[in-house]
């Protein structure tokens, strides 16, 4: 169970970032182990990474083991089997959680990720990124879906496969938010470029699991590739020092 644990955690940490855009709708099961997962590890503080770990592991490990039969009977994910791809789905859906819900969790997961480097994940090729000033104010206008993530450099899995980000009034306001769904992000927009904006956040609407991002976070937003038939943006949450880039495709 332990590997099986650590393989997770790898998971979890992968699956910290999409922070302003993480409208999430977890399901019951998956908001339990999320809360008593960080509760637990709330209370035990450690120094070292490794520490940490150790403790998120037996944390997890402990919720997961006592609500096996609600995973089960909610997600249809039977732990004792120890699925590695069972166990990566549940992780990633725990951990999309907990970066919005637990800042401690995020601020370990981040020390995490940045002490992991390039073995984190699949890294991001940035040599060929160009920016074509016609093709930029393109993005300005029109509604866009996040396609990849990367944090920090290293492939991040989006845990909403909907979400997307669109420029109204003429580029003053920028919203952030799952297609379809009523949870959105409200920033107004200073364009301090033609590629880069100054984004503050206004008004959460209808999210409730959301303990990182407070109102009035500043983001900046950049514009960094527009060739070879690609989008790629970077947000920046200034009072987090958090760091993505995502490739975005125009709906």
């Amino acid at each position: 169970m332990a590997h099986k644990i650590h393989h997770m955690k790898k998971i979890l940490v992968m699956s910290v970032l999409a922070l302003s855009s993480s409208t999430l709708w977890s399901q019951k099961v998956v908001k339990t182990i999320s809360n008593e997962t960080c509760a637990c590890f709330k209370k035990d503080p450690k120094k070292t990474l490794d520490e940490q770990s150790t403790v998120f592991q037996t944390c997890l490990g402990n919720s997961m083991v006592k609500n096996a039969a609600a995973v089960k009977k909610e997600l249809k994910i039977d732990i004792s089997t120890g699925d590695e791809a069972a166990l990566g789905k549940l992780g990633e859906l725990v951990g999309a959680d907990m970066a919005v819900t637990c800042p401690e969790f995020l601020k370990y997961a981040m020390a995490l990720n940045d002490s992991q480097g390039s073995n984190a994940g699949p890294s991001l090729d940035s040599s060929s990124f160009k920016v074509d000033a016609a093709k930029a104010k393109n993005l300005k206008v029109g509604k866009y879906k996040y396609e990849e993530l990367y944090l920090n450099g290293n492939f991040t899995p989006i845990p909403d496969s909907t979400l997307c980000f669109e420029f109204q009034g003429n580029g003053t306001k920028y919203f952030d938010y799952s297609e379809g769904g009523k949870k959105v992000y409200v920033y107004s927009v200073i364009w301090k470029s033609p590629t880069v904006a100054e984004l503050k956040l206004l008004e959460k609407r209808n999210i409730t699991d959301d303990a990182i991002t407070k109102i009035g976070d500043k983001v900046i937003f950049t514009i960094k590739n527009t060739e070879n038939g690609a989008y790629h943006v970077e947000h920046f949450l200034v009072r987090v020092g958090l760091k993505t880039i995502s490739k975005v495709v125009k709906k």
